[in-house]
């Protein structure tokens, strides 16, 4: 496999699943964390006002402070699964992964839901780094749109994906979509390629995947001859597999045109208790289908 493609799908459903003891004690200190991130990272200002009431209540025990702090767990528990599943996919020598971490549908969240979310992924992109040059992790941040994201997220995120491009043995290329939907992206991807194009030239396939999958520092990738093989490397090497997991089974706009021939398995288990063993047997059952079927038409 050399491009594997997951709908992390099931954080929420996961945390409502905790006991409300352990969830209440995790999300004291899951309080003190969010609380700190949101500071440290300076958009506490043009944070929604409910967002930091939440993070107050969040030590509390009554019902509804208590399913919050269950569903923030969750997202947590996401995030750290994703870096488990990283290195696994490191042992088993599977070079480009690209997971949905954020679609442009989950911006009609509540508001409060949303910012909590954003001080999540920045408390995340901070423990991703601390593993990423240890593990040569090289992160790309995907994007259809980046508007509604806050100035320091957006920040940081070019600085992961700039500190991790440096990083002198790559083990693993990790595509991250946020604020990600596949049809906006090939309308763009379109608008794009007919506007490089001369007058009344067809759009071809090779002039439309020069502008899928690019990521925030995409321009400073292509300044150098190794990271325009990445880029190359990316933009012609289709997810072999989708996954999903949760039990959904539909594609949820994600990587829509990538996936024409990807195989999809779908998994009847919430994202954080995805476990190596469920994944090396996807991988199996993936071997054994190629040895018993016939190559796709992207592979003949």
């Amino acid at each position: 496999v050399k491009h594997l493609a997951v709908i992390m799908d099931g954080n929420r459903r996961y945390g409502k699943g905790l006991k409300a003891q352990d969830a209440s004690t995790l999300a004291d200190a899951l309080a003190t964390d969010v609380g700190n991130s949101l500071e440290k990272e300076g958009y506490l200002v043009g944070l929604h006002r409910t967002a930091m009431q939440t993070v107050s209540c969040l030590r509390g025990t009554d019902k509804s402070t208590v399913a919050i702090a269950k569903q923030l767990l969750g997202h947590k528990a996401g995030g750290e699964k994703l870096i488990e599943f990283i290195s696994c996919c490191i042992e088993w020598n599977i070079p480009i992964i690209s997971v949905y971490a954020f679609s442009t549908e989950n911006w009609n969240r509540p508001k409060a839901e949303v910012d909590l979310l954003m001080a999540l992924f920045s408390l995340y992109f901070d423990r991703l780094m601390s593993v990423a040059s240890e593990q040569g992790i090289y992160v790309r941040f995907v994007m259809s749109d980046e508007t509604n994201f806050p100035a320091a997220i957006l920040a940081k995120m070019r600085k992961v994906e700039r500190d991790t491009r440096a990083i002198e043995k790559r083990n693993i290329i990790v595509n991250v979509c946020l604020g990600y939907g596949s049809q906006q992206e090939l309308l763009t991807a379109c608008t794009r390629a007919a506007a490089n194009s001369p007058p009344g030239s067809p759009i071809t396939e090779a002039s439309l995947r020069k502008h899928l999958l690019v990521s925030m520092c995409q321009s400073d990738e292509e300044a150098g001859p190794r990271d325009a093989a990445t880029v190359e490397q990316i933009q012609h090497s289709d997810p072999d597999i989708l996954l999903r997991t949760s039990g959904e089974q539909r594609l949820s706009n994600f990587l829509l045109f990538q996936c024409a021939y990807s195989e999809l398995f779908f998994l009847p288990k919430a994202w954080p208790e995805v476990t190596p063993d469920d994944v090396r047997n996807m991988l199996h059952e993936y071997t054994c289908c190629l040895l018993y079927t016939s190559p796709s038409p992207r592979d003949s």
